[in-house]
C-alpha cells in the first residue's frame, strides 16, 4: 500500500525539487492563497499576480518580498490608522512646546498668579469703564422716554429726533451689554487658562525634581 505523503512534506519535497533546477538568477516564487495555502512555483500565475509572493534563490534565500494588493477596505484602516497616528504625533509635539514655554516663562508658580491677576486687573478694568457707559446711556434714555412719555399723554406726537434717539441709545445699551458679557468670558477663560498653566507648571517641576534626586543617588 503506497504511503501518503504528508501536505507539510510535499510542499517540502516540491520546494527542494523546485530550487534545485532553479538558477540563482531565475529563483523560485513563493506565495499564499486566499485559502492561506502556501504555493512554490517558477511563475506567478496571472490570476493571482494581484497577492504578494516572495521570491526565493536556489539556496532557498528570499531575495524579495512583494506586497499583495490592498482591497478598499484594508486601504480605508491603513490610512485611518496613518491619520491617528499623525494627530498622536501633533499632539505630542504641541504638548512639548507648551511644557517647553511654561519652563522658559516661570522661575515659579508666584509668577503665574501675578501675571494672572494684571489680566483679570486689565479686564475689570475695562468692565467698570463699559458699565460706567451703560450707566451714562441709561440716564440719556430715561430721560428720552420721559419726554415721549410727555408728548404721549398730551396727545401729541413725540418728535421724530427724539424717536430716533430712543433707539439709538437702547441700541448701544445692547452693544454695551454684550460688551460686559464677553469681557467676563473673557475673565473666566484666564481663569481657567493660567489654571491648567499652574498645574501643568507644577507636574513638570516636580518631574524634574524627581529626576534630579533619582539621578543624584
Amino acid at each position: 500500500m503506497p504511503m501518503r505523503l504528508s501536505r507539510t512534506y510535499a510542499y517540502t519535497l516540491l520546494l527542494s525539487l523546485l530550487l534545485t533546477g532553479a538558477s540563482a538568477q531565475a529563483g523560485v516564487y513563493q506565495w499564499t492563497d486566499a485559502d492561506g495555502e502556501v504555493h512554490y512555483s517558477d511563475r506567478i500565475p496571472p490570476e493571482k499576480s494581484g497577492l504578494g509572493h516572495k521570491v526565493l534563490t536556489g539556496d532557498g534565500r528570499v531575495v524579495e518580498e512583494v506586497e499583495g494588493q490592498k482591497d478598499a477596505d484594508e486601504l480605508r484602516r491603513e490610512q485611518e490608522r496613518a491619520a491617528r497616528e499623525a494627530e498622536l504625533e501633533r499632539q505630542r509635539r504641541l504638548q512639548e512646546q507648551y511644557d517647553r514655554s511654561l519652563l522658559i516663562t516661570y522661575a515659579d508658580a508666584s509668577q503665574i498668579d501675578k501675571l494672572r491677576d494684571e489680566r483679570i486687573r486689565l479686564v475689570d478694568a475695562t468692565i467698570r469703564l463699559t458699565r460706567a457707559k451703560i450707566d451714562k446711556i441709561a440716564s440719556r434714555l430715561e430721560a428720552a422716554e420721559n419726554r415721549k412719555i410727555h408728548f404721549l399723554t398730551r396727545q401729541r406726537k413725540p418728535p421724530k429726533q427724539l424717536l430716533a434717539n430712543i433707539a439709538e441709545y437702547e441700541k448701544q445699551l445692547a452693544n454695551y451689554h454684550q460688551q460686559i458679557r464677553f469681557h467676563e468670558q473673557r475673565k473666566r477663560q484666564i481663569e481657567e487658562k493660567f489654571s491648567r498653566d499652574k498645574t501643568r507648571f507644577l507636574e513638570l517641576q516636580a518631574s524634574r525634581a524627581s529626576r534630579n534626586e533619582t539621578a543624584s543617588q
